[in-house]
């Protein structure tokens, strides 16, 4: 049986909107939110939010290397009082390669190194690059 995209089955956090605004220049622009699905202390530490893009070039979807930057928007962030978290993530298009188009997103956040949740866009994209449901708590 295979993932589901949303929240797995029993998980403390999950994705409750991606919104998805293009910018200037080819910019892209993901707010993520985020929310406890749970009564219990979440160590923020142990939270990892992967986001990975991907560009088309000549046909062929690629991990992009473009660069990107993130930031929460949330003054402190710890899913405490049932509020989501909020994070801006931002893909800047890259000058190395005129010919790469973006093409789309895997956003996967992990807990204790558990998948707790994911959105894919377009969903076909994670037929190339599958979900990891378990991450190392060092990895990134």
């Amino acid at each position: 049986m295979g993932l589901e995209e949303g929240v797995q089955a029993g998980e403390s956090l999950a994705i409750i909107s991606v919104q998805h605004i293009p910018g200037a220049e080819g910019e892209q622009i993901l707010k993520i939110a985020i929310k406890s699905q749970s009564h219990e202390v979440i160590s923020v530490s142990e939270v990892k939010v992967q986001v990975y893009f991907y560009d088309q070039i000549a046909g062929e979807v690629v991990a992009s290397k473009s660069p990107v930057t993130s930031q929460w928007l949330n003054a402190a962030v710890d899913w405490k009082n049932g509020e989501p978290q909020l994070l801006q993530v931002t893909y800047q298009p890259s000058n190395n390669n005129p010919d790469a188009r973006y093409l789309g997103y895997i956003v996967a956040v992990y807990y204790k190194g558990e998948l707790q949740s994911y959105r894919a866009d377009p969903p076909a994209i994670t037929t190339y690059f599958p979900i990891k449901v378990y991450i190392g708590r060092n990895e990134f």
